[in-house]
């Protein structure tokens, strides 16, 4: 087999363990890559941050790309197809970690959230994950969703009617253009629909929502309790906007220690296929590496699921890195990345479990294990 050249963004984890056997690798910056660095790469690794298309690519032999993430917005998918450039994402990967967000931005802001009817724009892998969780809790639900059919939700609906629920958790991808784009896809015509004591949790596409119109709202309706975790124009986002929320964080929802390592685990075996490496060579080294990375799980105690879901992550904690930032005086175009390269290495619910073989917090665990396909 052919030793690789492999550039690759350095907040992707599992790096050696994966791919140090295909080839040399070398980490960069992923918002920071430009052509020279890719004039003798094989292979390319990148997070959401990284543009890569034509200008890119133009000095280099790069014959496959994956992002270790769900969305592709980031990626010029004709340009690959013109240049015979093989790609591949990781859907679903870090849906597990979205979902815990959410949770947690609920148990937090609106703890009765269980009695309460939540609105989900977007049903896909996240959306998706989101809804069978809720659904499987009984929760009441409104979905939103182009790509959908009643048949396979029956709690779907148009945007307007989700936006009246007293939950609304935004999933959607960034979509430009075409007969369903998502760009400012809730804006000045469709935010005053919201209950203005409405919780609204955005954690998909920062582009989804538009957030100068948002910020103007929000100084007339101070009450919406909004929890945002991506932003138009990220890292240089509108800082002004921080003051106004009840909770911001920098892009993280689904940067959990598992979302980040199912990323590259199926983008290694994306790679490796299209390298014909035998199937069961591919599978051993999954398996070796998750079981070396992920180790055992941990006992989780806790009286109540909110409990539960706020002892393994505290919302609040990830609020206060942006409000710190800004505080510091340092660009947030800057501190921003920083906040998400040193990360702690949160632990999504499936890596809890309840000592008690019975009771709701048991159950509670079980069914987030049950509903993650």
């Amino acid at each position: 087999m052919t030793h690789l050249r492999i550039v690759a963004d350095e907040n992707i984890p599992a790096l050696e363990p994966l791919f140090g056997d295909l080839g040399d690798i070398i980490k960069l910056p992923g918002r920071h890559m430009c052509a020279d660095d890719l004039v003798d790469a094989d292979v390319l690794l990148v997070r959401s941050v990284t543009k890569v298309n034509k200008a890119l690519l133009s000095k280099s032999r790069v014959k496959f790309v994956g992002t270790c993430t769900i969305g592709t917005d980031h990626l010029d998918k004709h340009y690959f197809n013109e240049a015979g450039i093989n790609w591949s994402a990781a859907p679903g990967c870090n849906a597990g970690g979205v979902v815990q967000y959410a949770l947690a931005a609920m148990a937090t802001y609106s703890p009765d959230w269980s009695s309460k009817t939540v609105g989900i724009v977007g049903c896909g892998n996240v959306g998706g994950r989101l809804y069978r969780t809720l659904k499987a809790l009984g929760v009441a639900l409104k979905v939103s969703d182009p790509h959908k059919s009643s048949t396979d939700i029956p709690e779907l609906t148009t945007l307007d009617d989700v936006l009246t629920a007293d939950i609304i958790c935004v999933h959607t991808p960034l979509i430009r253009e075409g007969e369903h784009p998502t760009e400012n896809l809730i804006n000045a015509a469709n935010l005053p629909v919201i209950n203005p004591n409405a919780l609204l949790i955005s954690a998909g596409r920062g582009e989804v929502i538009d957030n100068q119109v948002l910020y103007e709202h929000l100084k007339s309706t101070p009450t919406l309790n909004v929890v945002l975790d991506v932003w138009s124009g990220e890292p240089d986002i509108l800082t002004p906007l921080m003051p106004w929320l009840r909770c911001g964080t920098p892009h993280i929802a689904g940067y959990s220690f598992e979302g980040k390592l199912n990323g590259s685990l199926m983008i290694y075996q994306a790679l490796a296929e299209s390298l014909a490496i035998d199937p069961l060579a591919i599978n051993a080294r999954l398996d070796a590496v998750k079981r070396e990375i992920l180790g055992e799980q941990e006992a989780l105690a806790a009286n109540s699921i909110n409990e539960a879901v706020l002892a393994t992550y505290n919302l609040k904690a990830d609020h206060q890195l942006i409000e710190q930032a800004i505080e510091s005086g340092e660009p947030m175009k800057t501190a921003f990345d920083k906040l998400r390269k040193a990360y702690w290495q949160r632990r999504e619910l499936g890596h809890y479990y309840c000592p008690q073989k019975s009771g709701k917090i048991f159950d509670f665990l079980q069914l987030v294990n049950s509903v993650k396909k």
